[in-house]
């Protein structure tokens, strides 16, 4: 079952899309979108997301077995801050 949250921005779309493809790139991971909507994946993680204005809706799609969804959602949050 996919696990979904939001995230309010504090910059502009363009600026966080712009860290992300570097930040995939570095970490291994693939990362396919613009400012819109899109899909990543790497070590173990999958999901997409949809930018609403100011608003980042994740919904992940897969996950290590071991790790709990909170555990993915937070170091998500502590990358994309």
């Amino acid at each position: 079952m996919p696990h979904r949250f939001e995230i309010t921005l504090e910059h502009p779309a363009e600026q966080l899309i712009t860290k992300l493809t570097d930040a995939a790139g570095q970490a291994g991971w693939s990362f396919d979108g613009d400012v819109n909507s899109g899909t990543f994946a790497g070590d173990g993680v999958k999901g997409e997301y949809a930018c609403d204005g100011q608003v980042l809706k994740i919904n992940l799609l897969e996950k290590p077995f071991i790790a709990p969804w909170s555990l993915v959602e937070n170091k998500l949050r502590e990358k994309l801050g």
